[in-house]
């Protein structure tokens, strides 16, 4: 076994156990990483949880769960979510053995789908998914132009997951509503807003004439077409990423445009190509702040509301997906679970082991034959979040929520 192998078994072994533990660290950082900081973070932004629709809620569980993508993927604890934290990027993602440099991934390797394994160690870096809906074709060929069929292929070529139409609809649905990243110093036309910096402005003509023929403003900064084989990718968001091109080849946005301009035969002058620079960190620039933090308030929320919209017989959902659904809250509840483990903590915990008990028997009701018995069920939980919410909310200024509680814990572990 060379090296690469040995450090990707031991990932392997130790992301199983970690699963199994309910961890709430990934394991899946580069050693530099922040882990407690990263791990009390999402990035900011994103649609609101409330008034969402029930495909919407539905959505967001599977791209969350390891069920999700299936195989050794969920035995690691690995879901969607892992490589696209809320729809971004996660730049400091990597697997010995798979990841070439911090926020790329191999997923061509064996350890995912022995029937994918190209023979080759050709990571990719990890795109963020924002603005999704709207940045057709999709995969780095354009290969695919319907989100929910590239989602399928991810799921079932690349992780060897099985999916049903119901789960793939709403994954599909979730990833479609990701917006952009809010920029100031972009109008929603694609011109610059006049708080852009001045060199951005005096960067605009000269990409106009030699980079918007691809990356278009009036159409998110790309055009759905291939060249040299590659699927255009958009700018939005851009200054959230630490490589760029497919495979993470250039380590900085300045190399990315000198190396690109190269390779079309764009001649720059100095100055000119720190304008173009300009403008194209402009075009890609996030509002502060770019993360928010994770509270228990907002997993709470998601629970509740997706024992309301799901679960619930009103919501027509067939029985697997309304089965899978429990065992994806299920898990949710034992998150925040995992994030109290102080003797403090117990009462907050115990009212958790109830709603995950809860959790079970409707997922075994809305399976089995007598779906109908879930009803009672489900609405003694909907009674018991509701007493017991205020009890668990309390336990959070002094749980693994916060950021640093979460760091000194790690490293005691």
């Amino acid at each position: 076994m060379n090296a690469r192998a040995t450090a990707l078994f031991l990932f392997l072994t130790a992301g199983a156990a970690a699963a199994q533990d309910g961890s709430i660290v990934p394991l899946w950082m580069t050693p530099e990483a922040e882990i407690g900081a990263m791990a009390a973070v999402r990035p900011a932004g994103l649609v609101a949880n409330t008034g969402q629709p029930a495909n919407w809620r539905l959505g967001e569980l599977a791209f969350r769960s390891p069920e999700t993508l299936g195989g050794e993927a969920r035995r690691a604890g690995l879901s969607c979510n892992s490589c696209h934290p809320a729809g971004g990027a996660n730049t400091a993602f990597f697997i010995p053995g798979l990841s070439g440099m911090p926020g790329t991934v191999d997923v061509t390797h064996k350890a995912w789908n022995p029937a994918a394994e190209d023979g080759v160690f050709n990571p990719v870096r990890i795109p963020a998914l924002w603005n999704a809906g709207r940045t057709a074709p999709y995969g780095s060929r354009g290969a695919f132009p319907a989100l929910d069929d590239f989602i399928g292929n991810v799921i079932r070529h690349e992780f060897a997951g099985e999916v049903s139409p119901s789960i793939l609809g709403a994954l599909g649905v979730y990833v479609a509503a990701l917006p952009p990243p809010a920029n100031a110093q972009l109008r929603e036309d694609g011109r610059l807003a006049e708080n852009a910096p001045l060199d951005a402005h005096r960067g605009r003509e000269s990409f106009a004439k030699g980079c918007a023929g691809c990356h278009s403003p009036g159409s998110d900064f790309q055009d759905g077409k291939l060249h040299d084989g590659r699927n255009t990718p958009s700018l939005l968001g851009l200054s959230a990423m630490t490589s760029f091109f497919h495979d993470g080849s250039s380590g900085s946005l300045a190399e990315a445009i000198e190396s690109h301009a190269r390779r079309h035969g764009i001649s720059h002058g100095t100055q000119t190509r720190s304008w173009v620079l300009a403008y194209v960190q402009a075009v890609g620039a996030i509002d502060p702040p770019r993360n928010v933090a994770l509270t228990i308030d907002e997993d709470i929320e998601r629970i509740a509301l997706g024992v309301d919209d799901l679960l619930a017989p009103s919501s027509n959902l067939p029985r697997e997906s309304a089965g899978m659904a429990a065992r994806m809250l299920r898990r949710e509840v034992g998150l925040i679970h995992a994030r109290l483990p102080l003797d403090q903590h117990a009462g907050a915990r115990a009212a958790l082991e109830r709603w995950a008990d809860a959790l079970r028997a409707i997922g075994m009701a809305v399976e089995g034959e007598d779906a109908a018995s879930a009803a009672p069920l489900i609405l003694d939980l909907r009674l018991e979040i509701a007493d017991t919410r205020a009890a668990v909310r309390h336990a959070g200024p002094t749980s693994l929520y916060q950021a640093e509680r979460l760091a000194a814990w790690k490293r005691r572990r």
